[in-house]
């Protein structure tokens, strides 16, 4: 049974597809039909955009994948040709570069493109996404998130109305104190700020025309503050005319936009998960040790699923933090197999028992598990339960910081980056950014430029001032977009720079872009690319930290060396390809054994070194048998489609038994490894 649950896979089955692909470039044209061809869909290639609308006038296909320049016309003008004739066939526009935001909307709402992609093509992700538009996939639930998207962008825009007028005459006031105190600049610099921050939740709240009033009081200001004599009254008074503009706008809004009950469109409640983790529970839909109550836990959502299925689905999608498991007979076999998801090798993942319930603890390290809770469990030893469970493993979501003086703004940018799966915290002044940065440790900061007290662009150079955050991406997302101000976010040491409003995809691609591409250098330098494990480096520097921590705490771990046996003569018998496979194959199923917490690395050759915190060598060496029967049950094929098998011995050391430093422990293991080697191989030593 536990054979079945392990590879079990969550796949919709979806028909042969017959696809027209029209695109100059050759190269991409025998990339697409490769990739289709073989997941079983047929394809016909066009040469120009006059032979596709013929072929698609008398034998139209499932779908039509075009690129952004054909021989004898441009891709978007061919789509355009295809709505004309009134055809419904499903398009993907395969761009060279991302297309801006108005043309984006246009693209998918009036022409009805089903996908837009931007070059390279992903030939990981490109058939699953061409098969995923033909997929009966949760229309329901699609539309409801669309649904609840858009009752919560409403939300906001109700919001920001209700606001504004107590805005207005904030700055109302503040203007008629600037006409008496002409001389207090930090009072206009103060009225500045309002105005941009209204200008930029404005426009993105979809009210241009106050926004552009807001623009108008800003530009205003800037003379103001600069200039001496006679012309600030001049100044002063467009200031004015702008304010008593907006004042009107507001009042013909007040009777024109439609009102939402409080109680059927609650965007802050629905914005409270963003900075939440969420933990799956498999196995029940309701317990008294685990609330359903969204208040009931300060940091967590519980998120609950009844069968494996549900749970690989869920796990699958990338807004899990961590998982439990109800304790059963399957639970191990059922761990094994999140693990087993391709994303989820680094999932943390717990069982929930009843006390007193025996549960042996080599099954629980070889199967992943970090943490057994014991029920019944009061809500607050839960809470602090599952946040070190999910502090086993930290930076499996994106953890986005945004910092804008304006909440309303703030909350939009927060609910876009949210709906991605990301993890999202706002704060409201540069101050308050300096502290939450040190606890949340963010993968991006979006920043904006003018905020009390410390500027966007001071608090971007402080945070560069310091080793920890030097390399952190920063994106300034700012109202103010004239070339001076580019220049200051670029020299205050910014990564990019976003003018207000923004178009959702626009920022939630160009984040993902940023992270993807901090992501890879980290692996580049950390990560072993033909196993995935820990690089000697990088495996050292992270044992260092753990002996220092565990000398100030008196903790133990076991350290393991191990080796394939007769790897020499795998590579000489059946070739070297052969031998990476052996390699990729055993760093594969290393990293999805044992916990999210422990340490896996690639020592160097065929050898690979493990370190399992607070665990015994006594329990780690009954887990590490566990590995060493499936690495002996797996066949492998050589170069020349000879079938065999491989095995590994191990070493084992404790601290602070065997040592306490690295060097000794090290010592230790490797001398046990060579009695594993001299006593035949396929075997693990713990002591001599």
């Amino acid at each position: 049974m536990s054979q079945v649950l392990e590879t079990e896979q969550i796949t919709d089955a979806v028909m042969s597809l017959e696809v027209t692909v029209l695109e100059e470039d050759e190269h991409l044209t025998e990339l697409i039909t490769s990739l289709l061809e073989t997941r079983g869909h047929s394809v016909f290639v066009c040469a120009s955009g006059t032979e596709g609308l013929r072929v698609i006038r008398e034998t139209p296909p499932d779908l039509v994948i075009v690129g952004d320049a054909l021989s004898d016309m441009d891709g978007i003008t061919f789509i355009a040709k295809i709505r004309k004739s009134e055809s419904k066939v499903k398009t993907v526009l395969v761009s060279r570069t991302w297309p801006e935001p108005d043309l984006y909307r246009a693209l998918i709402k009036e022409l009805q493109v089903s996908l837009v992609l931007q070059r390279p093509v992903r030939s990981g992700l490109f058939g699953p996404q061409i098969e995923a538009l033909f997929q009966d996939q949760k229309p329901q639930s699609s539309d409801q998130d669309d649904q609840s998207e858009d009752s919560i962008l409403l939300s906001f825009k109700q919001k920001f109305l209700a606001s504004l007028p107590e805005r207005l005459r904030q700055m109302e006031h503040m203007l008629n104190d600037l006409n008496c105190r002409r001389t207090d600049i930090l009072l206009a610099r103060e009225l500045r700020r309002r105005a941009h921050s209204l200008k930029g939740t404005a426009r993105s709240c979809g009210f241009d025309r106050i926004g552009g009033e807001a623009e108008t009081f800003e530009k205003a200001l800037n003379g103001f503050i600069d200039c001496t004599g006679e012309q600030s009254d001049e100044l002063l008074e467009t200031v004015g005319g702008a304010l008593a503009r907006a004042i009107e706008l507001l009042r013909e809004l007040s009777i024109a936009e439609p009102k939402f009950e409080e109680e059927q469109i609650d965007g802050e409640s629905s914005l409270e998960h963003l900075s939440h983790v969420q933990v799956m529970l498999l196995g029940r839909s309701e317990s008294p040790s685990f609330p359903s109550d969204k208040n009931a836990l300060s940091t967590v959502d519980l998120v609950f699923v009844l069968d494996l299925a549900d749970a690989l689905n869920k796990a699958t999608s990338g807004v899990i933090d961590a998982a439990l498991i109800d304790f059963s007979p399957e639970a191990f076999a059922q761990a094994r197999a999140i693990r087993s998801l391709s994303n989820c090798e680094e999932l943390p993942i717990g069982v929930v028992c009843q006390t007193g319930e025996v549960i042996d603890r080599a099954d629980v390290a070889h199967a992943g598990i970090s943490i057994v809770i014991e029920q019944p469990c009061l809500p607050d030893e839960l809470d602090w339960t599952l946040q070190k469970l999910v502090a086993a493993r930290e930076g499996r979501r994106a953890k986005i910081l945004v910092v804008d003086d304006d909440p309303d703004f703030a909350a939009i940018v927060a609910l876009a980056l949210g709906r991605e799966g990301m993890l999202v915290r706002t704060v409201y002044c540069s101050l308050e950014a300096l502290s939450v940065i040190e606890d949340f440790a963010p993968d991006l900061v979006l920043l904006d430029v003018m905020m009390p007290g410390m500027s966007g662009f001071e608090l971007c150079r402080k945070l560069r001032s310091s080793a920890r955050w030097q390399d952190l991406p920063i994106l300034f997302l700012t109202a103010q977009t004239d070339l001076q101000a580019r220049l200051n976010a670029f020299d205050s040491g910014a990564d990019d720079y976003l003018p207000k409003p923004v178009a959702n995809v626009e920022l939630t691609t160009r984040v993902k872009a940023r992270l993807e591409r901090v992501r890879l250098l980290k692996e580049r330098a950390e990560r072993d690319a033909l196993s995935g494990l820990l690089l000697r480096g990088a495996f050292v520097q992270q044992v260092t930290a753990l002996l220092s921590e565990a000398s100030r705490n008196e903790l133990t771990f076991s350290l393991v060396l191990l080796d394939v046996d007769h790897f020499k003569s795998v590579n000489d018998e059946y070739g070297h390809l052969a031998g990476d496979r052996v390699i990729a194959e055993l760093g594969k199923l290393l990293r999805r054994r044992f916990r999210a917490e422990d340490l896996r690395g690639r020592w160097g050759g065929q050898e690979f070194i493990l370190v399992f915190r607070n665990e015994s060598k006594d329990t780690m060496s009954k887990a590490l048998h566990l590995v060493c029967d499936e690495f002996r049950a797996m066949n492998f094929r050589g170069d020349a489609d000879q079938r065999f098998r491989v095995t590994f011995s191990a070493g084992i050391a404790s601290y602070p038994q065997d040592g306490n430093g690295l060097s000794d422990l090290l010592q230790a293991a490797d001398r046990r490894l060579y009695v594993a080697k001299a006593a035949g191989r396929d075997r693990i030593v713990i002591d001599g």
